[in-house]
């Protein structure tokens, strides 16, 4: 929540969809600095699919990595400063462009450095801000702004209320369980029934069973409510694993439905846009039943009516 704030609500947040910035804020970190051509040189690489998106008003029609690498610097994404080294510690600091004057002093022994005589034709060195460096994988801070946006995308027509990062607590059989989301969206369908969705959201770590099951376990707390409950697994990298798929297979219910989204539904304006296949009748869909249906479709093995079948089953042994 704190990102989305910083970035001026979660539709300013499209600047996430570029592979390249989140390489960039993922190798760089406080307390390594960069240049422009660093910079660059992350964001450049595989930018054809991203020259329509809009971040900001620009005159030209296409968008280029150095127009999104100012945009990160006027956003304080990345902030900048100078290299300068110390006379007689001998260490190299850098300094952010709000502390810099015509003498500095050393954070590691306290002298004072003369900068002038440093500063070359292209003095400048980058660092991320504190807060984004911390949006490393554990806690997946990019992926749930690029998972809402699609969320925001695809269901705000039928309205559309969110959150980030909620703890869950709740009692079991006299058990206190205690657990986590990453996202929580609450919308409606076309018959205006609830629809109440959970997300767990990603990098590149993978997604194991107890985060599943942590899931399932809170959306299952809403059975016999009336409310159709929905877990969403979101990661920005361009795949599922195998063992990943597995899991969330071998979990589906009647009455519970997976919603999936890799780099690959993250990155575009509409999460299907570039999917080419006969099972998806829509580039976004309008509710999470029609979600759910597209991820199961394109990522699940199990049929519905396998599904059903299990559910019976289930329910025959329960019943003796």
């Amino acid at each position: 929540m704190r990102l989305i704030h910083h970035m001026g609500g979660l539709d300013s947040c499209r600047v996430f969809k570029i592979r390249g910035v989140r390489d960039l804020l993922h190798e760089f970190n406080v307390s390594k600095s960069f240049s422009r051509r660093q910079a660059l040189g992350r964001i450049g690489p595989g930018f054809e699919p991203y020259k329509g998106l809009c971040i900001e008003p620009r005159e030209r029609p296409d968008l280029v990595p150095h127009d999104v690498f100012l945009h990160l610097v006027k956003k304080k994404v990345i902030r900048t400063g100078v290299e300068l080294d110390c006379p007689n510690c001998l260490l190299t600091e850098w300094h952010s462009l709000n502390d810099l004057s015509e003498q500095v002093s050393c954070p590691n022994c306290g002298t004072l450095i003369d900068s002038g005589p440093q500063l070359s034709d292209d003095p400048w060195r980058y660092r991320v801000s504190g807060l984004f460096a911390r949006t490393r994988d554990q806690e997946g801070a990019i992926p749930v702004t690029l998972a809402l946006l699609q969320a925001l995308r695809c269901l705000d027509a039928r309205g559309m209320t969110w959150l980030t990062g909620m703890d869950l607590s709740w009692n079991d059989s006299g058990t206190d369980v205690k657990g986590e989301t990453d996202l929580v969206v609450l919308t409606e369908n076309y018959e205006n029934v609830p629809e109440f969705l959970l997300g767990e959201c990603k990098t590149n770590k993978l997604i194991d069973g107890v985060q599943i099951d942590r899931l399932i376990a809170a959306a299952q707390r809403f059975a016999g409510t009336g409310i159709r409950t929905f877990v969403m697994f979101a990661k920005a990298a361009s795949s599922f694993t195998e063992d990943e798929l597995r899991l969330i297979d071998s979990r589906q219910t009647t009455d519970l439905n997976f919603i999936l989204l890799t780099s690959a539904e993250l990155e575009p304006y509409e999460p299907y846009e570039n999917v080419r296949s006969d099972k998806i009748r829509s580039v976004a869909p309008n509710t999470l039943e029609e979600w759910a249906g597209y991820s199961r479709a394109l990522y699940l093995k199990t049929p519905p009516e396998e599904v059903w079948r299990r559910h019976f089953e289930a329910r025959e042994k329960a019943a003796g």
